[in-house]
Parts: structure tokens; sequence; C-alpha cells
């Protein structure tokens, strides 16, 4: 009888841990614009406080207005796209305005670097992660 409590209960934990593994975890809007905060901060070789906190601002505004609009519009795939390059072209030209020449090429070279290293392969992982990639991707910055 203890022989078969101990196997229910070992068979129990391995299938509610099997549950736990395969569920996708979303990134909140902070964590979001954090990431991306950290990302431009490597890429670009370093913000400035100022810059740190104004882009960190870019970013959370960003994703809660983009997380508002998917709760609004639930099944509009389309529609949550076209909002979600509205944003980042948004995005983009505030942060032309916020970074100087120098981080602007090195985030001009970053990207370039990134679109000729993956072609693709990283967004099928960030994917897998639980992150949607107009959330954290650099890659389709246009930075002149």
């Amino acid at each position: 009888m203890r022989k078969l409590l101990v196997l229910m209960t070992v068979c129990l934990s391995l299938g509610l841990n099997a549950q736990t593994k395969g569920a996708k975890v979303r990134m909140t809007p902070d964590d979001k614009s954090n990431k991306v905060t950290e990302m431009l901060n490597s890429a670009v070789g370093g913000l400035n406080d100022e810059q740190k906190t104004k882009i960190l601002a870019l970013n959370s505004e960003r994703f809660m207005k983009l997380k508002e609009f998917r709760t609004a519009n639930k099944g509009k795939k389309e529609e949550i796209k076209a909002e979600a390059k509205r944003l980042r072209g948004l995005f983009q030209t505030d942060l032309k305005s916020i970074l100087n020449a120098d981080q602007k090429a090195k985030l001009k070279e970053y990207v370039k670097t990134r679109r000729s290293e993956g072609k693709g392969k990283a967004k099928g992982k960030m994917k897998d992660m639980g992150a949607s990639e107009e959330s954290i991707n650099l890659d389709d910055l246009d930075i002149e």
C-alpha cells in the first residue's frame, strides 16, 4: 500500500511539473521596457542616465498602449500588427531625437550586424520564450 501511495505521488508530481514547463510566460510591459532599454544601452555602448530615463519612459508608454490595444481588439491580428508598427515608428522618431550622432551610428551598425547574422533565427527563439517579436527586437529600427 505504501509503495502504491509513493508511486502515485511521484506520478502526480511529474505530471504537474510537465504542465508548468510548457506554459508560456508573457513579459509584462515593464519587463519589456527594461529589456529593450538594456538592449539599446548595450547596442550603443552606453546611455547616460537622462537618456535611459527618457527611453525607458518611451518604451513603457509604447508597451502599455500596445497592451491596451490588444485587450480592446482581441482576435484582430492585422489591426494589432498595424498598431504595433505605428507605435514602433513613433518610438523610432523619438529615439532619434534622444541619441547623439555617435550612438545612432553604433545602433545602425548593431542592427545591420544582427540582421545579417540572424536572418530570422532569433525571432523564433524569442517567441518560444514567450516574448512577441515587436516587443524586444531591435532589428527593425531604421536609424539614419
